[in-house]
């Protein structure tokens, strides 16, 4: 099965079937778009060739479902090649969601020199887990977005959690939710000074490394919701994250919490504990969150808890099944 159509919206292409596209993606292109007196308004062309410049005016490349880069889809032979994208050097966002990924290079993405958005979620769900490269992600020095969302990467033997963000310095939200991963290595997030939003849920983590996230100064949303094991956070693991608005720790397994957990997050506006195994909270444990606008804590082990015990002031609204 070929290429049957391109949509082309000014600086929007969009492959609608899925097919063979041969050895690299933008030759490709360039065989299966016709020539066409549509303006760039128009929205749609039909396959057969498209311009050089053309090409190079493209910022948005969507091919979500794409069966395949190299045979037809039963094969399943999906390997990103080298130098895939080449010549796509305005490229902002590049989307390969249920790609079907069996083999992925550094190199793949070099040509991709602006891009600022990859979305790889469930990539490599239907022929395995793609074998990755080390540090493959080298290359995009100007990434600002990277979801992984249910990549299964916990399953991949070629995943090396201290190597694959590397060379990010640019990236500002990293989403790997549901990816199964068990544990992170220390220096992870050690080369993203810029991250904002990190999300960790859905995974089966049972610790982290005290010192996972302090090189990430910047930090504003943090997501351990729908954890699938018993997590345990180290008292230091929060230590530093001082412009941190957001954290989700619902239905995480969370056994324990202490105030030394919550002693640098000042700015900390929303707090979700809800849906986890906590027998107790200390006293005073919330007294520093003096931003604090939202706590929930509802479907825990304890059933009654007065704001002026656990530190929180009356304009917080609080969640919880019994309030005393």
């Amino acid at each position: 099965m070929g290429l049957s159509q391109l949509a082309y919206a000014d600086t929007f292409l969009n492959i609608c079937d899925r097919g063979s596209i041969g050895n690299g993606i933008v030759d490709s292109i360039r065989r299966t778009l016709e020539s066409s007196n549509t303006s760039p308004e128009n929205s749609t062309l039909s396959c057969d060739k498209v311009s050089e410049q053309k090409m190079k005016k493209l910022k948005v490349l969507d091919i979500a479902s794409y069966c395949n880069f190299n045979l037809s889809c039963e094969q399943g032979d999906g390997v990103l090649p080298k130098n895939a994208f080449d010549g796509l050097t305005n490229v902002e966002t590049l989307d390969l969601r249920w790609s079907q990924l069996t083999e992925v290079y550094a190199e793949s993405f070099k040509g991709l020199i602006n891009l600022k958005e990859l979305r790889m979620e469930s990539s490599g769900r239907y022929y395995g887990q793609p074998k990755f490269e080390k540090n493959p992600f080298r290359h995009l020095k100007n990434l600002k977005k990277l979801y992984f969302f249910q990549g299964e990467l916990g399953d991949n033997s070629t995943f090396d959690s201290e190597s694959f963000f590397k060379g990010l310095i640019s990236l500002e939200e990293l989403d790997l939710y549901g990816n199964n991963v068990q544990n992170f290595h220390e220096k992870s997030f050690s080369e993203l000074p810029k991250l904002k939003r990190l999300s960790l849920g859905g995974n089966n983590l049972q610790e982290v490394p005290s010192n996972l996230f302090s090189n990430l100064p910047n930090l504003e949303w943090l997501d351990f919701s729908g954890n699938r094991s018993n997590l345990t956070l180290p008292v230091a693991a929060l230590k530093g994250l001082r412009k941190l608005k957001t954290l989700h720790l619902s239905q995480s397994r969370v056994r324990e919490v202490v105030p030394s957990h919550f002693q640098d997050l000042q700015e900390l506006e929303i707090l979700t504990l809800d849906n986890n195994s906590l027998n107790v909270l200390p006293k005073n444990i919330f007294k520093d969150l003096g931003n604090l606008k939202e706590l929930t804590l509802y479907n825990n082990h304890f059933s009654k808890v007065s704001r002026s015990y656990i530190g929180v002031s009356d304009s917080v609204k609080i969640d919880i099944l019994t309030e005393q």
